[in-house]
């Protein structure tokens, strides 16, 4: 957690405006330094718009995997706290998992929602 903070370790920190006082932090810089949420419960087939919530002092990109599949670069814009990065997702009834990395840096991440 906060002993990490600036080893280039992800982590768990806490982070003044996060949803819950804590966000997630030192991601990317290669693909195995990635975030995944597993878990991912869908009730019914459809289209959801998938929020992420982040804060980054530049703008820059990152890429979101579903279930291992197809690769997506989203972009976000430097904002002063966190902001949403939104993106539509086709997912089948089930459990899913999501998945955020980059070979760049990456943003801090305060949390995922998964809106109808």
């Amino acid at each position: 957690t906060g002993d990490r903070k600036g080893k280039g370790l992800v982590s768990i920190d806490q982070i003044a405006g996060a949803s819950l006082g804590a966000a997630v932090i030192n991601l990317g810089g290669n693909e195995q330094n990635d975030l995944v949420w597993k878990n991912v419960n869908v009730l019914k087939d459809g289209v959801r718009t998938l929020e992420i919530f982040l804060s980054s002092a530049r703008d820059g990109s990152f890429f979101l995997e579903v279930d291992g599949g197809d690769r997506r670069e989203l972009t976000f814009r430097a904002a002063g706290g966190f902001a949403p990065v939104r993106t539509e997702v086709r997912l089948a009834r089930g459990v899913h998992s999501v998945r955020l990395f980059s070979k760049a840096r990456m943003p801090t991440v305060d949390r995922m929602a998964l809106l109808p």
